[in-house]
This record gives structure tokens, C-alpha cells and sequence, in this order.
């Protein structure tokens, strides 16, 4: 890689196949120094200085290098401090260079190296960081943390995009349903007693399109109005990661002998319009819940976006509330929770929150039915089972 080794002050070659360019400056004041702080470890650091080439396609990347056994200054978000004649550079990378080996001994993503070196900030001083020397050693093993990232997030796109394809169908079969919900490979959790007052239910994500009414799909079958179960079942990785592959409204005890997609509708404009078939996903999470929860979820956002005008919904305060599910059931869910029973304030409505496989999509959710064509559950899979052994 062409990097400049900033204790021996020489420049190296360009690397092969990119073009050298004049490193970009940092936006607004375009100070370039980290502190005017007195002799302190602070300006006695090396600050790493963007370095700026062309690949062989002729986009742009820049790269900080960082070197063995010296404390250096590291932009906290080089995406927001620096441009390329006024455009966001995507492509970042972090440097490592062994003055031992007189080499570059690694050539990271950027983004990725943070939360690895998260545990050798000194000092953080906005808009840099103060990262503590690290050995040879350590900047090899930052270099295969970061790569076997890099080789698990390979493996869970090429798993996303076989779900894909699974999730664009509209229909699913018994047997699926049971390998989701039943199968040895995934543990379930239980909310018991949740409230149904209206029988008009709601499959959505909770987070980005249940908080607007226009967007969001009413079930057009119903269910009688009462208290039922909601289960969430999950799958524990190889990795001893967690997911969330599937959530089911239970509301009969007997067994489904067939599944069907559960249509929609939206009202818009006290109107009925057709639905979309499905429920698509932002936020990394989806629920089923009543329309009666819908709305007074409707009434609280209101009431408290009014309170909060710049507040975020999900930072300022649905944060702690996952946060505290996790420190209740830590085994289930990842460190910053991945489900929530919330009861909306001063309502006994509730909604479950819980995250939805692998993030962000589009979903269907299933009547499963008795020999009558009665509703026995409703279940929305998030993950298609013949993945799990390779998850």
C-alpha cells in the first residue's frame, strides 16, 4: 500500500494499479492539528493525516496509517471531516506499517478497525481520538479480528441473499412453519396473556412505518378479541450470535393443518385502500399487535414528539427499555436486546417489539388454519430454516 511512514518521514510508492492524489483537507475551520495542548502524550502523538488515491476504476480512497509502538491521533469519523472536492469519500482504510518488517502488514476498512481499537483510545477529544501505541503483535491480531469480520459479514450477505428468496414467496408449508417454531435448533420465548381488545391485528415494524397510520396494514381476517400468546422463536449460531427467526400469534391450542398469506388494507383518508401483502421492515424489527395498540401507540407518539421535538424515538427512549430486557433474559437476545413488551402509557394496549432475523426487508405473515378454515395462529418467519446450520 502507499502510505508514508511518519517516523521515518520518507514517502513509499503509490500502490499498484491507483494514482496518487493531494491529500484532502478537513472541512469547516480545516484546522489540521487534533490539540494546541501544552507538551502532553496528546502532542507528542503521531497524527495520521489522510492519504489520498484513485483505484484502477478511478474511485477515490483515502488511508490513515498507523504504526507499531507509537501513540497516534485517529479522526473519531473521517467520513464527516473529510471530502474529495466536496463529495463524501466511501471508501476509507486503516494502514498498518511494521518498522520492523519495513512494510505495510495490513490494509483494513476503516470503519471497521474502531470497534477493534475501541479499547486502546487514551483520550477522546472531539473530533479525534488519542489511540494508545500498539505492538507488533497487537496489530496483528487488530488484522485478524478484522478479517474474520470481514469473512463473516461476506458469508451473512450471501445468507441474506439466499433469504431473500425465500421471503418473496406467498406461501409456506406446514413443515417450514414446524422447523421455525419446533425444530431442535431453535429455542422459544413466550409473552403470555398479550392483549387483542379489538381482534383487528397488525403485522408491521414498530419502529418506522407503525409510527405512521398511512402506511400501516390492517389484517383483513380477524380474530375473536381477548388475550393471547405471542412467541418468538430463536436460533442460536455457531458464533454464539442470536437470531430471531420467527414470531407467531397463537390463537387457538389445536393445530394449523394448512398456512395462507394474510391479506391487507390500509385506511387512508377514512378510506379503505389495498394493502401491500406483506409488511416491509427499516428498523430492524417487527411485531403483531391490535389495532386498538396501534392507535394509542398513535396517541403517545404525538404526545411525546410535542415534548421531544429533536428526540429520537428509538435512542431516547426505547433504548433503555431493550437494554433492560436484555439484563433480564440475557441468554435470548444480543447485548443491546433484541425484544421488548411494551406497554403503552397510561393504556393497558401492548405491543411487542422484537427484531426480525437478519434486519431490514420485506415479510409475509401466514393464517395457519384448522379443517373448519379457522384461524389457529398467525406467523411471520424471518429466516428460512435450511439456513440455520450454516448461520
Amino acid at each position: 500500500m502507499g502510505l508514508f511512514d511518519f517516523r521515518k518521514k520518507n514517502k513509499e510508492k503509490a500502490p499498484e494499479n491507483v494514482s496518487s492524489q493531494e491529500p484532502v483537507l478537513q472541512d469547516g475551520s480545516g484546522a489540521e492539528t487534533a490539540s494546541d495542548a501544552p507538551e502532553d502524550r496528546w502532542s507528542q502523538a503521531h497524527q495520521a493525516m489522510p492519504q489520498a488515491y484513485q483505484n484502477a476504476g478511478g474511485s477515490p480512497f483515502l488511508v490513515f496509517t498507523l504504526t507499531e509502538e507509537t501513540d497516534t491521533i485517529l479522526p473519531l469519523d473521517p467520513r464527516e471531516m473529510y471530502k474529495m472536492n466536496g463529495k463524501e469519500v466511501r471508501d476509507i482504510r486503516l494502514g498498518l506499517v511494521s518498522l520492523k518488517e519495513d512494510q505495510v502488514i495490513g490494509d483494513l476498512p476503516y470503519y471497521l478497525c474502531t470497534g477493534f481499537l475501541a479499547d486502546k483510545i487514551v483520550e477522546s477529544r472531539p473530533p479525534f481520538a488519542l489511540i494508545g501505541a500498539l505492538t507488533e503483535d497487537e496489530m496483528q491480531q487488530l488484522i485478524d479480528a478484522v478479517q474474520a469480520e470481514i469473512e463473516d459479514r461476506t458469508q451473512m450477505q450471501e445468507l441474506f441473499a439466499e433469504n431473500l428468496d425465500f421471503l418473496s414467496r406467498d406461501e409456506i408449508e406446514k413443515e417450514t412453519v414446524e422447523q421455525v417454531f419446533a425444530s431442535e435448533a431453535v429455542e422459544t420465548y413466550t409473552f403470555e396473556n398479550v392483549i387483542f381488545p379489538t381482534g383487528n391485528v397488525i403485522v408491521a415494524d414498530p419502529i418506522t412505518y407503525l409510527q405512521d397510520p398511512d402506511a400501516t396494514g390492517i389484517l383483513r381476517e380477524t380474530i375473536p378479541p381477548g388475550k393471547y400468546p405471542v412467541m418468538i422463536s430463536i436460533l442460536h449460531t455457531a458464533d454464539e450470535d442470536v437470531r430471531i427467526v420467527g414470531m407467531k400469534l397463537k390463537v387457538r391450542a389445536e393445530e394449523a393443518v394448512s398456512y395462507e398469506l394474510a391479506k391487507d388494507y390500509r385506511m387512508i383518508d377514512e378510506k379503505e385502500e389495498k394493502g401491500y401483502g406483506g409488511y416491509a421492515v427499516e428498523a430492524g424489527m417487527a411485531t403483531i399487535c391490535d389495532l386498538q395498540a396501534a392507535e394509542s401507540y398513535w396517541d403517545f407518539l404525538d404526545d411525546w414528539y410535542d415534548e421531544t421535538p429533536d428526540g429520537n424515538l428509538y435512542n431516547d427512549y426505547l433504548a433503555d427499555l431493550f437494554a433492560k430486557s436484555y439484563e433480564e433474559h440475557p441468554s435470548l437476545q444480543r447485548k443491546e436486546g433484541d425484544f421488548i413488551r411494551l406497554t403503552i402509557p397510561e393504556t393497558e394496549d401492548e405491543i411487542i417489539m422484537a427484531a426480525s432475523g437478519f434486519g431490514d426487508g420485506f415479510y409475509s405473515a401466514f393464517w395457519g388454519k384448522n379443517d373448519a378454515g379457522e384461524p389457529v395462529e398467525l406467523v411471520t418467519v424471518f429466516i428460512d430454516p435450511t439456513l440455520y446450520e450454516r448461520l
